[in-house]
């Protein structure tokens, strides 16, 4: 996907300050694309409209409708010397692409009035209240995975649940609103029967879940134990980034670690994971992504989990 920036800057003959940005997005895939998420990084923002505050701005599509925008406040690493005295890192907005349309136009303006936050559609959070589960969800779906507190031992005479999984969960959802929160406050069973909303129905258990990962030798997988810290670098209403660290584990005579960065966007049955290996050994090593195909099951029944493979390789000399 492609976008254009323009400035409009003259006025009367004379030139001013912009006081409009025009974003002009354009693709080539001849299919409906719906919740489309365009980033601007924030640095040409305020090159048109110095000075902008994230507060006191309009986004409004070709039709003049305004549109649900987020702005981060994390700055590309790669451009820190363009951003210096640049505040905000990337402006995000949507854009339901109909089939056949193949560009779409946006304005960016300043307010003098300051602008009440949008309905959050994701969201990301550390959960202490059931034994540090993280949790995410957007408006279709939401997940979750789960923490050291889970995986310590129970103590003597405890009714402790514990499990040692670096699986995801799913949970499934009826209605497009937030369901975290309410969930998590209804109690372990409740959110096991559809009241309404959805339910969890996927069985997770020590399989890889919906995504899991670990290291493939050819006949056997090495996986972490429980997430051990936790990130969130954006959360919403329309992006959710967060990163969990996982520490070493062996995989076969070598140590190998892993942090997974998590990108969560509105209107998406999917979401965008991003894995980083750190590894002593091999110049070279498979990661695995498993899928349970079971979603739930008597624990005496044995899941299938399907796995895909890639080779991972060293980023760096030294």
């Amino acid at each position: 996907m492609k976008f254009l920036l323009a400035g409009v800057i003259a006025v009367g003959g004379q030139v001013h300050a912009a006081e409009l940005l025009t974003i002009t997005v354009s693709h080539e895939l001849d299919a409906a694309r719906p919740a489309e998420t365009i980033t601007v990084p924030w640095a040409e923002v305020n090159r048109v409209l110095p000075g902008t505050l994230l507060q006191r701005i309009v986004v409004r599509d070709a039709a003049g409708r305004v549109l649900p925008y987020q702005v981060t406040n994390v700055l590309p690493q790669a451009r820190d010397a363009e951003n210096k005295g640049i505040a905000y890192g990337e402006l995000i907005f949507q854009h339901d692409f109909a089939r056949g349309e193949l560009s779409a136009s946006f304005t960016v303006e300043r307010s003098e009035a300051v602008l009440p936050p949008f309905t959050a559609k994701v969201g990301a959070r550390y959960v202490p209240e059931r034994l540090d589960d993280f949790a995410w969800e957007n408006d279709r779906i939401a997940h979750r995975t789960y923490g050291a507190a889970l995986a310590a031992p129970a103590m003597a005479g405890s009714d402790k649940e514990v499990l040692v999984t670096s699986g995801i969960d799913i949970w499934f959802k009826r209605v497009a609103y937030p369901v975290l929160d309410r969930w998590y406050n209804k109690g372990h069973d409740h959110y096991h029967k559809d009241e309404g909303e959805g339910l969890d129905m996927y069985s997770v258990g020590t399989t890889r879940g919906a995504g899991g990962t670990g290291i493939w030798d050819g006949t056997k997988l090495f996986t972490s134990r429980n997430y051990t810290g936790w990130k969130v670098i954006a959360n919403g209403p329309i992006r959710a980034v967060f990163e969990l660290s996982y520490d070493s584990w062996d995989a076969g005579g070598f140590k190998v670690s892993e942090v997974k960065r998590f990108t969560v966007d509105a209107g998406h049955d999917f979401d965008q994971v991003e894995s980083t290996f750190t590894f002593s050994g091999p110049r070279e090593l498979t990661a695995a992504i498993g899928l349970n195909k079971s979603p739930a099951m008597p624990t005496s029944i044995r899941s299938t989990t399907y796995i895909s493979t890639a080779a991972i390789r060293p980023c760096c000399s030294g």
